[in-house]
């Protein structure tokens, strides 16, 4: 919690600010003073010594305060709303320029663009401000000098925050205050935020989780799938810093964009993710994301793998880029992107065809029907498309194309050229997803033997039209139970027009425990 006290207050330093709220340790357990030079000093409860430890930092009128609390609760500080000086913004050479201010209780702003509007219309001072949500995400309004705006989320002021402001050089800032004895608010400005310029176009996440996640994970056999969420992670948010880049906007319908980390696939955020967005003016667009509101906080040189994607009129586009990311600056800019088409997949009489994947950022495809993906492994060869069918292209990382970008379907009467089958996982423990498809209409029985020919469970046994096909096998006989830990086999046989063509083919698979 990034805390403002009131200007006028009867605190020395940070000693008497806890003797008076949290003397004992509760419900306060850490109070934190970003200095200057944009290093933290602590004062923190320790419970083996009973008492406040670190650095009993001065209070100064014109900071924020980051205080860590044991439970949700209020505080109530000694002191007024009149402030008695300016508030001090820091520009630090080599370093980030954050500095974490008190906004006046009774300062007239309602929002963060009536703050730029009056200080830093044309982004001079400020070029960045941040707002820490009470979920510890975080919210910034960033100046844009490509479309020569502030662009992001206006997020409200409230009375008792502290917010983060980014300054381009050692300045003071005035705020301005209304007469609170009177109740008389006078606003210095005419115009609130960016509504003079109306020709951008914005949207701002608004999710706290993601909705993409990796598809496929890669292993000793190459990509297989990822059946095995990663479990959820508990939200330790990093340092608010903002990603930005550029791309040409004009023939394209939309833009979604997937960012994650290599040894941390499913912390994932999106454009849909608070923090992160998407502005264009119909000929640039601008991307920007939060790696501060990953689920597990940044550090300095840690890369990032991007994914952007974008529906243009006669193809999909894509581009994939690893960002390495910088401590030492405020908005890391990526600069301009230029997306290129997925590759094109190929009509012919019978069927429709791809090509094996020769790209370091494609790794493969995938094939979906009514939602259901059919494949139990990447694609990489030459492969057909069988009727009604969705191709999504897998990208590095095991992510597939988001549905807005690179997703392309086909409808023909094209059916499956052979009778096949397969499984995943193998070896598995609780069950398997067995896929198989048929080429003609016939009678289909897969059933799975034990290692002394006695069979255990029918799985399939019945007429099926020519299409994909997939079943689970939940590792039990026919009468229910659970088998013990062993190999089986499961066969696959097709037969058509009533005669008996035997087994397609003979697998085993090992069920442990």
């Amino acid at each position: 919690n990034w805390v403002s006290l009131p200007y006028d207050n009867s605190y020395l330093t940070v000693s008497d600010l806890t003797d008076d709220v949290s003397p004992t340790g509760d419900p306060l357990i850490k109070i934190t003073y970003m200095r200057d030079d944009q290093q933290y000093e602590s004062y923190t409860w320790n419970a083996v010594f009973n008492m406040w430890l670190g650095t009993n930092f001065a209070i100064e009128p014109d900071r924020a305060y980051e205080m860590v609390t044991t439970a949700d609760t209020f505080l109530v500080f000694v002191g007024s709303n009149d402030p008695d000086g300016l508030i001090n913004l820091n520009e630090n050479p080599a370093k980030t320029d954050k500095n974490w201010v008190a906004i006046p209780y009774n300062a007239v702003y309602s929002t963060i663009s009536d703050v730029t509007t009056e200080y830093a219309p044309a982004g001079n001072p400020l070029v960045k401000c941040t707002n820490l949500r009470d979920d510890q995400l975080y919210e910034s309004y960033v100046w844009d000098n490509v479309f020569m705006q502030w662009v992001g989320f206006d997020f409200t002021i409230e009375a008792g925050r502290g917010y983060e402001y980014v300054s381009t050089a050692d300045t003071f800032w005035n705020p301005t205050e209304y007469n609170s004895e009177k109740g008389n608010k006078k606003t210095p400005f005419v115009e609130s935020g960016h509504h003079g310029i109306s020709q951008i176009v914005m949207r701002c996440g608004a999710t706290t989780e993601p909705q993409r996640a990796p598809v496929w994970k890669h292993g000793a056999q190459g990509y297989v799938p990822a059946y095995e969420t990663a479990a959820p992670m508990r939200r330790d948010p990093g340092i608010s810093h903002v990603v930005r880049l550029y791309c040409a906007s004009k023939g394209y319908d939309d833009f979604v964009f997937t960012a994650y980390r290599p040894h941390m696939p499913y912390d994932v955020i999106t454009e849909k993710t608070i923090g992160c967005g998407i502005a264009t003016d119909g000929v640039r667009a601008a991307l920007w994301f939060d790696v501060g509101n990953f689920k597990k906080p940044w550090q300095h040189d840690e890369d990032v793998i991007l994914i952007v994607e974008a529906s243009g009129e006669d193809n999909n586009y894509y581009y994939i880029q690893t960002i390495t990311l910088d401590n030492r600056v405020d908005i890391q800019e990526i600069g301009t992107i230029v997306l290129q088409p997925f590759p094109e997949l190929i009509r012919t009489d019978r069927a429709v065809q791809w090509h094996p994947v020769n790209s370091e950022h494609i790794v493969g495809y995938s094939v979906y029907k009514n939602g259901e993906r059919l494949n139990t492994e990447v694609i990489t060869a030459h492969a057909y498309a069988a009727h009604d069918i969705d191709v999504r292209f897998v990208l590095r990382g095991g992510h597939e194309s988001a549905k807005a970008g690179g997703l392309q379907s086909f409808e023909h009467n094209d059916l499956p050229r052979v009778s096949t089958f397969s499984f995943s996982p193998n070896p598995f423990m609780r069950e398997t997803e067995i896929q198989y498809q048929v080429s003609e209409r016939g009678r289909v029985e897969l059933k799975v033997y034990d290692t002394s020919g006695r069979l255990v469970r029918i799985l399939a046994e019945q007429t099926h039209d020519p299409g994909y096909y997939r079943t689970i096998w939940d590792a039990k006989d026919e009468a229910g139970r659970v088998l013990s830990s062993g190999i089986y086999f499961i066969t696959f046989t097709v037969g058509t027009q009533g005669n008996h063509d035997g087994a397609i083919a003979n697998k085993a698979v090992f069920v442990g425990k």
